[in-house]
C-alpha cells in the first residue's frame, strides 16, 4: 500500500475508533475504548495462541490433554489455533463438566472426563468458590498478593461441596484418546495443586512431549511451591522454559504474581541416583 493510501486509511480507522499498530510484518487494529490492561491482556492471549499453534506442529502432538478444564476457554483456544487432533479435558466441578459436554457435542475428537487428577486415585470433597475458575483442591492462602487482587479478593467464598472422582494421569492414560497416545501436549491449570497431577503423571511423562502449567511468585494456595523450584522441578524431568504468558500483575507494584510457563522436552530425566544437581 503507498503511503498516501496508508494515511488514509488510517484516518478513516480512527473515525470508527480503531487505531493501526504495525508489529513486525503485521499490522494490528486496535480499539480506542479499551483500558490498556484489558488490551495486553488480549495480546497476551493471542501470543500464547501463536506460540501453541507452532509447538503443536512442530513438535508432531497427537492429543492434548486440558487438566482443569473450567469452561472450555484452553480448548477453544486449542482449536481457533486450527488444532483438530484430539483433546480430553479434565474437569471435576460438575457445573462446569455440563458445559463442556455441549461445547463438545458437535466435536468428536474432544472428550471431556468428569474428575480431577492428583497423584492418587480414589475420592475427595470439593469446595466450591463463588468464581468456579478459583475453585481447587488445596485451600487458599488468604495473606498472599494475590488474593488481594480485585481479579480475587472478592470470589473465594465457599459457595458448596461436592464429592469427586480423583484419578492419577498415569492409570487413565490408555483412555484419553481413541488412538495411541505418543507425543502428548499436557496443560495442567489446577490452581495450586499442579506438582500433584505431575506426581501422577509419573508413569507416562516418556510420552509428554510438551508441558504447561501455572507459576506462581506468591502462592495463592497452600501446598504451591514458588515458580524457581518448579522451573527447576522440570528441568530435573527434561523439560526446558519455551515461554511465558503473564496471567495476574500485581497493581502497585506492577511485578507478575501468576504466569503460564511453556516448557517443552529437552533432555532426558536425570537419574534419582546422581543427586540434586540443581540444588533445589
Amino acid at each position: 500500500m503507498t503511503r498516501p493510501l496508508m494515511r488514509a486509511a488510517t484516518a478513516a480507522l480512527r473515525l470508527v475508533g480503531r487505531a493501526p499498530v504495525r508489529v513486525g510484518d503485521d499490522v494490528m487494529l486496535l480499539a480506542d475504548d479499551v483500558p490498556e490492561d484489558v488490551r495486553q491482556a488480549q495480546l497476551w492471549q493471542w501470543l500464547h495462541g501463536r506460540h501453541l499453534n507452532g509447538l503443536l506442529a512442530e513438535l508432531g502432538i497427537d492429543c492434548v490433554i486440558d487438566v482443569g478444564a473450567n469452561d472450555g476457554d484452553f480448548a477453544a483456544m486449542v482449536r481457533g489455533a486450527g488444532w483438530t487432533g484430539p483433546v480430553a479435558s479434565f474437569e471435576p466441578q460438575s457445573g462446569c463438566v455440563e458445559a463442556l459436554k455441549r461445547l463438545a457435542a458437535d466435536d468428536p475428537a474432544w472428550r471431556i472426563f468428569g474428575m480431577a487428577l492428583s497423584d492418587h486415585d480414589g475420592l475427595a470433597s470439593l469446595s466450591l468458590r463463588s468464581a468456579s475458575q478459583l475453585t481447587s483442591m488445596n485451600e487458599p492462602r488468604l495473606a498472599s498478593r494475590a488474593a488481594s487482587s480485585e481479579r480475587v479478593r472478592d470470589h473465594l467464598d465457599v459457595v458448596g461441596t461436592e464429592e469427586i472422582v480423583v484419578r492419577r494421569l498415569d492409570s487413565i492414560f490408555d483412555e484419553v484418546s481413541a488412538t495411541p497416545v505418543h507425543r502428548a501436549y499436557l496443560k495442567i491449570d489446577t490452581q495450586g495443586h499442579d506438582e500433584l497431577v505431575l506426581d501422577g503423571a509419573g508413569g507416562v511423562l516418556d510420552r509428554v512431549m510438551a508441558i504447561q502449567l501455572e507459576l506462581t511468585r506468591d502462592p495463592l494456595y497452600e501446598g504451591t511451591s514458588s515458580y524457581l523450584s518448579l522451573i527447576q522441578r522440570l528441568e530435573r524431568l527434561g523439560f526446558g522454559l519455551s515461554a511465558l504468558f503473564p496471567v495476574l500483575v500485581d497493581p502497585e507494584n506492577h511485578t507478575l504474581l501468576e504466569f503460564d510457563g511453556v516448557f517443552v522436552r529437552s533432555h532426558r530425566p536425570e537419574d534419582p541416583a546422581r543427586g540434586d544437581r540443581t540444588g533445589a
